[in-house]
């Protein structure tokens, strides 16, 4: 009973951490958080601060780095495939650590914002420039098409990400 008890206060502590980033979210229109997965590795490690703009439209691109709400957590999630059915939209994104899990299809209600930027370290790097616009794009279709390759190839990706924020940041 007390396992139960403990796993009800979780979940309820959790909920409140959710609903007051939402409300902070839409209240500034950014809001800063840290990494605590290994989800989006090598892009996004654990620690990193993550500035995450309110969503304001329905302007998404493939390879969009995603906050998500999911039932008791936020998620970022990059974006990998647009459906339009019906005349709605549809959004299916997926983890660049996870080798072939695609999540569940996302409706725009349940996407809160766009990350625009990450701090490592001293480094910020800004996912607006045209150098980042690219990668992500790059890495939001091999995401689809070859789900293991950004898994299988991380540890390279994350040299050669750490070495270019090194030359030139």
């Amino acid at each position: 009973m007390e396992k139960i008890k403990i796993l009800q206060d979780k979940e309820k502590l959790y909920t409140f951490l959710k609903d007051s980033y939402i409300s902070i979210l839409k209240e500034k229109g950014f809001i800063y958080l840290k990494a605590s997965g290994f989800s989006m590795y090598p892009f996004i490690k654990k620690g990193d601060r993550i500035k995450v703009v309110l969503l304001t439209s329905d302007n998404l691109n493939i390879g969009d780095i995603l906050l998500l709400e999911g039932k008791s957590n936020l998620y970022v999630h990059r974006l990998i495939k647009i459906i339009n059915k019906k005349n709605k939209k549809m959004y299916i994104t997926k983890g660049d650590a996870h080798k072939s899990i695609l999540d569940p299809v996302v409706d725009l209600k349940n996407i809160l914002g766009r990350v625009v930027e990450i701090k490592r370290d001293n480094l910020s790097i800004n996912l607006n420039s045209k150098f980042y616009r690219f990668i992500n794009r790059i890495l939001g279709f091999i995401s689809l098409r070859y789900p293991k390759i950004i898994p299988f190839f991380s540890k390279y990706i994350d040299f050669v990400l750490d070495k270019y924020l090194f030359l030139f940041f």
